[in-house]
């Protein structure tokens, strides 16, 4: 029977922040919470088959990756390998590293077992204490304030930008859909790009942000040609907003 754990929210300001900083959107297919020490002498084979379904995903230091995809992903392996949360509990560990390693391996129970207050006793537990260490509230509601004011700086390029703000979509745990990051995208661009773009957008709403950001690439290409051809005193113009 799976028990009732009293975790509370981690709440950091607005309910799509709310829920990718709630332990409960991690929770594994598995709950079992049981381990036991016949379970123990196969966590060494387990460790090993979740790491081949983490493909090289990168283990969790406390900075990088974002603390959000790596939780997605960890339960992504968790449940491909059938993982109970029992086991994850003891799991976890071994795809962290640097300073999140060191932190979490204190508060794991050891040989003298539980220590309330002190240590973890569970999965959700353990998602909870990296949430409430590493989700930091101001830094989550300013990606996402950033998330729907960007725009292209003059060094950029539309590559650039889209991945400047794939990335601001990590670090808040990708809390706005792509149709809504594509929006911020289009309306950051400079003018003269941003016009053809809602033209291409209009037409074309079923496009993917990738599409738009091919699109607006070409289109940024071709300006600043045609700059630098009409005037080639002036070599390219930056076509980008000062942040």
């Amino acid at each position: 029977m799976e028990p009732d754990y009293d975790i509370p929210e981690h709440r950091v300001g607005g309910a799509l922040l709310d829920k990718v900083t709630s332990w409960k959107s991690y929770r594994l297919r598995d709950k079992d919470p049981t381990y036991t020490a016949r379970m123990a002498r196969r966590m060494a084979r387990l460790s090993q088959n979740m790491s081949h379904s983490f493909g090289g995903f990168p283990r969790f230091t406390g900075k990088k990756p974002f603390l959000f995809a790596f939780l997605r992903r960890f339960v992504k392996a968790a449940n491909d390998n059938d993982v109970s949360e029992g086991r994850a509990l003891y799991l976890l560990g071994n795809f962290l590293a640097g300073e999140a390693e060191i932190r979490f391996s204190k508060v794991m129970p050891d040989s003298a077992g539980h220590i309330p207050g002190r240590t973890v006793s569970s999965y959700p537990e353990a998602v909870h204490w990296l949430l409430t260490n590493y989700a930091e509230p101001q830094a989550l509601n300013q990606a996402v304030a950033e998330c729907t004011r960007a725009t292209m700086a003059a060094s950029e390029t539309p590559e650039g930008f889209a991945q400047r703000l794939r990335e601001l979509g990590e670090a808040c745990g990708n809390v706005h859909e792509e149709d809504r990051v594509k929006m911020t995208f289009i309306q950051g661009l400079p003018d003269h790009i941003r016009m053809d773009c809602e033209i291409y957008n209009l037409d074309n709403p079923s496009f993917t942000l990738q599409q738009v950001v091919t699109y607006a690439s070409g289109e940024f290409r071709q300006y600043q040609a045609l700059n630098k051809t009409s005037r080639p005193d002036l070599g390219i113009i930056p076509l980008g907003r000062d942040r």
